[in-house]
């Protein structure tokens, strides 16, 4: 099965979870007709999504002309790469929850410590959009 036609099932799946009553095959047609118009590729979970790789890389290029030191040009590489590897998502779609999620990772960090991680974030965030 094409990756269109798998993609078409797992939405017709999640809409029978919503809406038990729907009409299956009038669904899928439409559905179907909206999908043909767009080319569709898998994003593995497992694996970082390249365009935040991208972004890291451009970021923490911006950052060496700022004139930062070498330490802080990894620190900063550090904590997005740690960052990337729990969100595993395009930089455009990053959402407040998925800050969240990267800071409760580890349950026993210090302020200043979240504190760091989130003005990492937020320059990262603010230049990348």
């Amino acid at each position: 099965m094409n990756l269109g036609g798998q993609i078409l099932l797992d939405i017709v799946a999640a809409l029978i979870e919503l809406y038990p009553n729907i009409e299956v095959e009038h669904t899928k047609n439409k559905l179907s007709t909206v999908l043909s118009k767009y080319y569709i590729q898998k994003v593995e979970s497992s694996v970082v999504h390249p365009d935040i790789e991208d972004t890291i890389h451009l970021f923490t290029s911006a950052k060496r002309f700022e004139a930062l030191s070498s330490i802080s040009l990894d620190n900063y590489l550090l904590e997005l790469s740690m960052f990337a590897d729990i969100v595993k998502k395009k930089s455009e779609d990053i959402a407040t929850a998925d800050v969240r999620l990267f800071l409760s990772q580890d349950g026993a960090l210090k302020m200043s410590t979240i504190r760091k991680k989130l003005s990492v974030l937020k320059s990262f965030l603010l230049v990348s959009f």
